[in-house]
């Protein structure tokens, strides 16, 4: 909502609104949004000056009762939750760094190739140079929430599925999906038809990843059988993850059947 609004607010400033309400949730949601909340901030100070007192208005809506609401039950403006953040980069390690991204068990890319594209689709606006203001804040934003989920001691997100710590900022890898498609409509013969293909495929495979999650119990009880993954992190290496039902044939390799095993 944030990312759309701000886009309305280039033509109805009072959009800015909604966009500070949003950011605002977002944060009080979850403390990495603060990421969001910073860059989104200095964007539009810097660039859409007439929109920041609307978008003042609406963070203050909901950091006012935020901020009073801890300060009365805590006794200061923040819970000891949100005071964990600036402590989070003592950890970053390039094990890290590789495991959110294509751990077996964790990886944005194993879970959602298609995700892939919109580094493509990153790359099309910078080379074409399309890129605006909003684009180099939106790849600002999703560096640093990916070297700050890789600065967590326990990265993989402990009893849970996938690359849950990059949930928040799928709406900026699918507005990055945007060039893409564009490209490949203008596109001809055979470069349009493999493009497409590997994008359809992609998001079947990504779809069907997160549907088999949501639809079997086997799935998260791997966190903590035979051993709790958040004692044992090795395990978030493990393609033992996909070890939910039976191979298909002793012919097909292990992994594969797996993964595609219903």
């Amino acid at each position: 909502m944030a990312l759309y609004s701000l886009l309305r607010a280039e033509e109805k400033p009072w959009w800015g609104l909604l966009t500070g309400l949003s950011l605002a949730l977002s944060y009080g949601i979850r403390p990495t949004n603060s990421i969001s909340v910073v860059l989104f901030t200095l964007l539009i100070f810097i660039r859409y000056r007439p929109l920041f007192l609307h978008y003042m208005l609406g963070a203050l809506a909901i950091a006012i009762p935020f901020l009073a609401y801890n300060f009365f039950v805590y006794h200061s403006f923040f819970s000891p939750y949100y005071l964990l953040l600036p402590k989070i980069g003592l950890h970053l390690r390039i094990e890290s760094l590789i495991g959110t991204l294509v751990s077996p068990s964790r990886g944005l890319f194993i879970y959602s190739p298609v995700w892939v594209f919109s580094l493509w689709g990153m790359v099309l606006k910078i080379s074409n140079k399309e890129a605006r203001a909003i684009d180099y804040c939106l790849m600002g934003i999703l560096l640093l929430h990916w070297l700050t989920i890789a600065s967590f001691p326990d990265w993989g997100g402990g009893h849970s599925f996938g690359p849950r710590y990059f949930t928040d900022i799928v709406p900026y890898l699918i507005y990055f999906l945007i060039p893409v498609l564009s490209y490949l409509r203008r596109a001809e013969g055979l470069v349009k038809r493999v493009g497409f293909f590997l994008l359809c495929l992609c998001m079947a495979v990504s779809l069907f990843v997160h549907y088999r999650c949501a639809n079997s119990r086997e799935v998260f009880d791997w966190n903590g059988s035979p051993v709790d993954v958040t004692s044992h992190s090795e395990r978030y290496w493990d393609w033992g993850i996909f070890s939910f039902c039976e191979e298909f044939s002793d012919g097909i390799p292990r992994c594969l059947s797996r993964v595609f095993c219903l």
